[in-house]
């Protein structure tokens, strides 16, 4: 990118690599007067020139030079939130959204001096099916409160070494003493905690039972610890509630529970709109999004990728048509098997008109679940009594019927 007339100066081009590990134990070595000894190969990975000179100095400790680029590869591997949108443009995030925004005010409010760090709310477990949209949720929340996030997953303290009880466990230590070194407010985002299966549950396994009580412990006294630093936020996220420890739900811990639903077809159409709004700002997103139901923010994310993908291949405006055969592809299914799958479908929703429940659609195929070759979006009680189940059961068998 330099001008022509620069380039025309210059005697020798020099290219500046990364460090290999030996290099960088050579350099230490030569700053400090003392060897730090054989480094992870892994340690540098993905670091920059810049990242890992800022971490030197020269007539320092080596110890503490390798602590700041063990400390700098953390923060550059941590979830960017940056990138991620401001809560107040998400859609279909309903009281996930509510306590998002107030906790953002809540900060607001400390950093200008009205209220202490013990002030915030300390810890946040969110649900909701595959796709709903609880990574972005977080990384969301962190941009809008302008604070840091380090996000983990139980899945990446497995990944961090090889699954021996000694490696989770430093991974966990490691990953919470992060999240205690930021400055506050942080927001600390646990994802797939209802792999932390409760003990008391049916779906908990008893092979191994005395190394999974381990690593719990080690998961709870973290937690514990980072309920005691005001400031520190843990935000928990899994697929499925019931199965999470009632230990880690307790007071102090993940002690607030919100389920992220499916988008309703309000949020189905922002999502749209968000994604094609630009290109066909005059488009019925209301319709489109009729046709969306059912379907995560993922979903489409994804959609609009094929969309967007489809027309560069052709070289040409998009249309509104384009969008509604992503949405819904040709059924490539005989029209008698066509016509059974809406003959049983219409006898759920007939079923459940009868009953008084709001049917929400009739679907009679799915883009996101082919396995899936119709359904019906029904309200639902938010508890049963035994009249209810019963009603449940003959709406179940009314599509046979």
């Amino acid at each position: 990118n330099l001008p022509k007339e620069i380039l025309g100066l210059i005697d020798k081009h020099a290219t500046i690599t990364g460090f290999s590990d030996e290099e960088l134990r050579a350099i230490v070595t030569d700053l400090s007067g003392a060897d730090p000894g054989p480094l992870d190969a892994t340690l540098l990975r993905g670091l920059s020139f810049d990242q890992i000179c800022g971490a030197l100095r020269l007539g320092d400790n080596a110890a503490r030079m390798m602590q700041r680029v063990k400390a700098v590869r953390e923060v550059a591997h941590q979830t960017k939130s940056v990138a991620a949108p401001k809560l107040d443009t998400l859609h279909g995030y309903g009281e996930a959204k509510e306590w998002g925004l107030r906790l953002a005010r809540e900060i607001d409010r400390y950093r200008s001096g009205q209220i202490s760090l013990s002030d915030l709310p300390r810890g946040l477990l969110l649900s909701g099916p595959p796709g709903c949209g609880k990574t972005l949720f977080a990384q969301s929340l962190a941009t809008t409160c302008a604070t840091p996030i380090v996000a983990t997953s139980v899945a990446q303290w497995f990944q961090d070494g090889d699954g021996h009880l000694g490696d989770v466990m430093s991974a966990i230590k490691r990953v919470f003493s992060q999240a205690h070194r930021q400055p506050k407010p942080v927001i600390l985002f646990l994802d797939e905690c209802d792999a932390l299966i409760d003990p008391a549950s049916r779906a908990a396994s008893h092979n191994h039972a005395q190394w999974w009580n381990t690593v719990r412990a080690g998961v709870l006294s973290a937690v514990d610890g980072a309920g005691t630093e005001p400031g520190l936020i843990l935000i928990g996220a899994c697929n499925f509630p019931d199965l999470v420890d009632a230990a880690l739900r307790r007071s102090g811990r993940l002690d607030k529970h919100i389920r992220i639903p499916l988008p309703d077809p309000e949020a189905l159409a922002g999502m749209l709109r968000d994604a094609f709004g630009t290109l066909l700002p005059d488009a019925d997103y209301a319709r489109l999004a009729q046709l969306a139901i059912g379907m995560t923010g993922a979903d489409i994310a994804r959609i609009a990728r094929e969309v967007h993908a489809q027309i560069r291949d052709l070289d040409r405006p998009i249309t509104t048509a384009d969008i509604e055969a992503t949405l819904m592809p040709r059924d490539q299914r005989s029209p008698d098997q066509i016509r059974r799958t809406a003959i049983h479908e219409a006898g759920h929703a007939f079923a459940a008109h009868i009953f008084g429940r709001d049917v929400i659609s009739v679907r009679l195929g799915s883009t996101n679940q082919p396995e899936r070759v119709g359904s019906v979006m029904l309200s639902r009680p938010g508890t049963f009594t035994r009249e209810l189940l019963h009603e449940e059961v003959v709406i179940a068998l009314a599509g046979r019927a």
